[in-house]
C-alpha cells in the first residue's frame, strides 16, 4: 500500500494511521508465527507456580 505525501513532503494523518496498523499487524503475524514455530517443535511454558499459589 502506497502512503501518500503532501506538496509540502508531509503524511497525511489518514497515511500515518494505516502505516502504523499495518506495522501492528505485521508485528502481531510475527509473534504469532514464532508462537506456532515453538508449539511446532514441541515446546511450551512452563507453570510459573501462580496458579498453585492461587489455589493455597
Amino acid at each position: 500500500m502506497a502512503i501518500s505525501i503532501g506538496c509540502a513532503g508531509t503524511v497525511s494523518p489518514t497515511a500515518r494511521r494505516r502505516a502504523t496498523d499495518m506495522r501492528v499487524q505485521a508485528r502481531t503475524a510475527s509473534a504469532r508465527a514464532a508462537v506456532a514455530a515453538f508449539k511446532a517443535l514441541g515446546g511450551g511454558w512452563q507453570d510459573s507456580g501462580a496458579e498453585r499459589l492461587a489455589s493455597e
